[in-house]
């Protein structure tokens, strides 16, 4: 799920994102397990 914000005026966007996903711990052994990944950024477009 994310937003995005578009700019009319200049070539310019904005934008967060998160998603849930399973990741796999090799480490602890623990198997599959529910995580969170996010971001956010700005997109130049030319």
């Amino acid at each position: 799920m994310g937003i995005v914000i578009d700019f009319k005026t200049v070539p310019l966007d904005a934008f967060i994102e998160a998603a849930g996903v399973f990741e796999y711990q090799f480490k602890d052994g623990k198997g599959f397990e529910p995580a969170l990944n996010a971001g956010a950024g700005v997109r130049y477009y030319f």
